[in-house]
């Protein structure tokens, strides 16, 4: 019943997607690192390691001003010379009381390793702790995060800071407005974008926590009109005759892969190889790009109700650009219904376990990562840490 998971969170991310998309500008942004000279005294810093940029956020502790550089690179040593230059820069006027480093894929349990980053060109591909410049990332107050840990944790801090509603809008669910309610059970976090992250968010001991799980990468629970084609699509992938996983489908490359699903026996549908193309023939009401969003935002729901029940959540919130950037669909009255019919569908909710959980879904820009990272420096720069 991952099927009915997937659904229902979809739904309430596509409708809160009716807001107006703002921008996150609570961090002026510099052109090199020279430009980081004007803060002083006590700082944190939040890295963000992304597919081809890597952004270094830098703000003081006594207030809120903040600066953030961004480069343009995928090689390992191109990354260390980068903060090799920040470090000599902010190691004149400032002491760095905590950092956290966030990045793509996984890291080891004693959060001391970080990657493969896949689409780095150099031979190394994994960051290590025990290489970072030691002024910029002080020893025993740095921690490595995945992205999807990262995100999780930004959007936790602001819930905690009160600015959960200026990002992310209720869909469906008991809650009177968008607000996370740890105490009500944890919250499943679904990250759509080039794959699909899954991890928990929930309270320990008052605090916070979160838990990065790997459910894009499970066997996908077919539909039985669905069945052939995801037999095909995993033995396309893997060379196996199996299942596709959820990320096959629900991923970015995901809508293309539904797009030939759909078209599979349409003589004129040309062939198409970008997410944005199926889109945008979406948006143009092409009725068979309109059936291609369904079918990839269906499974998303779907892994979205069996995972509510699996962890008995308190809540769903989805986040990321896939959302934001197809919310002419997911705010569709007709679309929005499906989707929520299709959390709802689970056979448990005869008890009620999918009807009480919130659905929630990111209605505008901004850096969670760095977000995210920035909760965890803190936490890591504070005198109780044990990082």
């Amino acid at each position: 019943r991952a099927h009915g998971i997937v659904v229902r969170i979809i739904t309430n991310f596509l409708f809160s997607f009716r807001q107006k998309k703002k921008k996150n500008k609570s961090m002026k942004s510099v052109d090199t690192p020279a430009g980081l000279a004007e803060l002083q005294g006590s700082v944190y810093v939040a890295v963000d390691i992304g597919g081809t940029n890597a952004r270094i956020a830098v703000q003081e502790a006594a207030g809120t001003k903040g600066l953030v550089v961004v480069r343009k690179l995928s090689d390992m040593d191109r990354l260390l010379a980068f903060f090799k230059e920040v470090e000599d820069v902010v190691a004149r006027r400032c002491n760095v009381l905590g950092a956290a480093v966030a990045g793509p894929g996984p890291r080891d349990a004693a959060a001391t390793i970080l990657g493969p980053f896949s689409n780095y060109t150099s031979e190394e591909k994994r960051l290590r702790l025990s290489v970072l410049p030691v002024k910029l990332f002080p020893q025993g107050k740095t921690t490595l995060l995945n992205d999807l840990e990262a995100a999780a944790y930004g959007i936790a801090s602001l819930s905690e800071s009160g600015r959960y509603h200026r990002y992310f809008s209720k869909m469906w669910g008991p809650n009177d407005e968008a607000k996370m309610k740890l105490q009500d059970g944890p919250y499943l976090i679904l990250a759509v974008g080039t794959g699909c992250g899954t991890g928990l968010v929930f309270l320990h001991g008052g605090v916070a926590k979160v838990l990065p799980l790997e459910f894009g990468h499970t066997t996908i629970v077919p539909e039985e009109e669905d069945k052939e084609w995801l037999f095909e699509l995993g033995k396309e992938r893997y060379g196996v005759v199996k299942l596709a996983e959820y990320e096959d489908v629900v991923g970015g490359q995901g809508l293309v892969r539904c797009w030939d699903r759909v078209t599979r026996n349409v003589k004129e549908a040309p062939k198409l190889t970008q997410p944005v193309e199926v889109a945008r023939r979406a948006k143009g009401a092409c009725p068979h790009a309109l059936a291609a969003l369904h079918l990839h935002y269906k499974y998303l729901f779907s892994l979205a109700s069996d995972l509510s029940m699996g962890f008995v959540l308190g809540g769903v919130v989805i986040a990321g650009d896939n959302i934001l950037h197809n919310d002419f669909f997911i705010t569709n009255p007709t679309y929005h219904h499906q989707l929520k019919d299709h959390f709802l569908s689970h056979t448990m909710d005869r008890m009620g376990f999918q009807s009480r959980v919130t659905v929630s879904r990111q209605t505008a820009s901004f850096s969670l990562n760095l977000e995210g990272a920035f909760f965890k420096a803190r936490e890591a720069g504070s005198p109780a840490s044990k990082l």
